[in-house]
């Protein structure tokens, strides 16, 4: 499968804004990524448009902080207007703390993702959002 580099960059472009706005805490930023029918099946709970996605995001806790880091991108199913964003997620879960920035108890896992993603007019979104745990560790 051949890849042009403008797609591969475009779908680099969302995904680093995506998990961006997850790491910043900016739940709005993140919610306008997906298309007004879009799905995220998110922890068990599908999620279908960016009013839900916002919504949940707001349940976070204030306290919670994240990195997502994302490897191993690669495209299928490209179409004109379309195409499939298969990549590995490193998650790195804790809580901010007064002192070290963290209180020591943290989540990592990782999980292979799979995103149908679609051009607009305002850009690239989310039509769907899978992701399968491989691995989950509570680190102390």
């Amino acid at each position: 499968m051949t890849t042009d580099a403008r797609l591969f960059t475009d779908i680099y472009a969302l995904l680093g804004a995506f998990y961006g706005a997850l790491d910043d805490g900016t739940a709005d930023e993140a919610a306008a990524l997906f298309l007004p029918d879009g799905t995220w099946m998110r922890q068990g709970q599908l999620l279908t448009g960016p009013a839900a996605v916002r919504a949940a995001l707001d349940e976070r806790p204030a306290d919670r902080a994240t990195l997502h880091l994302f490897c191993n991108l690669r495209l299928s199913e490209i179409t004109g207007d379309g195409c499939t964003a298969t990549y590995g997620l490193f998650v790195n879960i804790g809580h901010d703390g007064p002192q070290t920035g963290h209180d020591g108890g943290r989540m990592l896992a990782l999980m292979t993702c799979s995103d149908h993603v679609r051009r607009t007019s305002q850009g690239w979104r989310f039509a769907s959002r899978t992701a399968s745990l491989r691995f989950r560790n509570a680190l102390a």
